[in-house]
């Protein structure tokens, strides 16, 4: 199984640690009944940042610093320059690492290196001081093999930098499962950003971002704690109560939107279904995606458009597990459902367990499921995971920085 070592930062032994976790447990009990709110207001991201600080500046300044920090495109850290990734070139197999100048990647190696040959990210290199760099991911229980997007597939420009995202057409992933360093194991706190975008998704598994299982397998579940961005749970969705399926609703989402994958579920809500009918997709050509979970009662989704504006909070409430009951209400009756059994009346319990405690494995990935499963399709540019439960203050401000960073494709 998965060791993890060296936890840093606001860990939970620290006393400060413990008494935010038990304040978000205290909270949670009460968000099992209702979210605490499915829309609750967030300040303006508007204006620059602070000065010289970036998204993982931000988290150690409030006591929950990156344990894995991967970007193409920056670096995560204000002024800290050093290696960003590692491509291959097909022709020779030969490797050339590309870092960062001045804050962003120096790509003017690489289109050099790979003139006369297609290139490959074959490394994401860990920016955090625990070196939880991530490889071309192997093979696992569900999918064929796995190979590193094209390096220049995606070109961007970034305050003026030119660099390149990363481009995840299918079949391709990355993994760093059974050596990292200060990930959340078990039921620790953590959290977990990244930066996509509308420009390509699917609806196949999975495109996801965050702590996976330690080796290519479903492990079961809870054992996964991942950021989703996709549209697998766009339009249609369906509810079970006491394993029976009852009716089905359209919700809203159109395009794609931002999910916690848990293993075995992707979650907008306690009970799957998504419950923020003000701001139900992510469909931004930049995308902010942030996932937080405290690993034993309550888990926060919040998304973005990366061009300004606020983050949405699309859930901030209890993990799957506690059911949220409606007594005495006909399903068919609730609102925008549809019967699939005319007449049949239940109470609004869905019975998804193992997720309250979580049991994080603590390995990291990027592209793929927990067990491999690499179909999905999407875009990367930048994300990290702390140690710890961030507040909403913090989540803003690393949109904030993001927003100011001035993302535009190069088309």
């Amino acid at each position: 199984m998965h060791q993890s070592s060296g936890r840093g930062g606001s860990g939970p032994g620290r006393p400060a640690a413990v008494l935010r976790i038990l304040i978000a447990g205290a909270i949670a009990v009460l968000a099992a009944v209702v979210p605490l709110s499915a829309h609750t207001p967030v300040a303006q991201a508007g204006g620059d940042p602070a000065a010289g600080e970036r998204p993982c500046d931000i988290y150690s300044s409030g006591g929950t610093p990156c344990v894995g920090a991967y970007s193409t495109v920056r670096s995560l850290y204000s002024g800290k320059d050093g290696p960003l990734y590692q491509v291959t070139r097909e022709s020779d197999r030969k490797t050339l690492i590309v870092a960062s100048e001045s804050g962003y990647a120096d790509v003017s190696g690489q289109d050099s290196f790979c003139r006369e040959s297609l290139c490959r990210i074959t490394r994401l290199i860990d920016q955090s001081p625990m070196r939880n760099d991530l490889a071309v991911a192997p093979e696992g229980g569900y999918g064929g093999p796995n190979k590193g997007v094209i390096a220049d597939a995606l070109p961007v420009t970034v305050n003026g930098h030119r660099a390149y995202g990363m481009k995840f057409t299918g079949e391709m992933g990355y993994r760093n499962a059974t050596r990292t360093r200060g990930v959340a194991t078990g039921s620790e706190p953590e959290s977990m950003y990244m930066l996509s975008s509308n420009r390509l998704y699917n609806a196949e598994c999975c495109f996801t971002f965050g702590n996976t299982s330690a080796i290519p397998r479903d492990n079961g579940n809870g054992h996964m704690d991942s950021i989703y961005y996709g549209s697998a749970l766009s339009g249609r969705e369906c509810v079970s109560p006491a394993l029976v399926e009852v009716g089905c609703r359209d919700n809203g989402i159109r395009g794609p939107m931002v999910a916690a994958d848990l293993e075995n579920g992707i979650f907008r809500s306690a009970v799957k279904l998504n419950q923020d009918t003000d701001h139900p997709g992510a469909d931004f050509p930049f995308a902010t995606a942030v996932l937080k979970n405290d690993g034993k009662r309550r888990f926060s989704l919040r998304s973005g458009d990366a061009h300004g504006g606020a983050l949405n909070t699309h859930w901030d409430g209890s993990l799957p597990g506690v059911p949220l009951d409606l007594p005495g209400v006909d399903v068919p009756s609730l609102p925008g459902l549809d019967s699939i059994r005319p007449g049949h009346s239940a109470t609004f319990n869905v019975p998804y367990t193992g997720y309250m405690p979580m049991k994080k494995e603590g390995g990291i990935g990027l592209g793929v499921g927990g067990d491999n499963a690499n179909l999905g399709q999407g875009i990367f540019f930048e994300g990290a995971l702390t140690d710890g439960y961030p507040s909403t203050n913090i989540d803003d401000r690393v949109h904030a920085d993001i927003v100011a960073a001035g993302y535009s494709y190069d088309d």
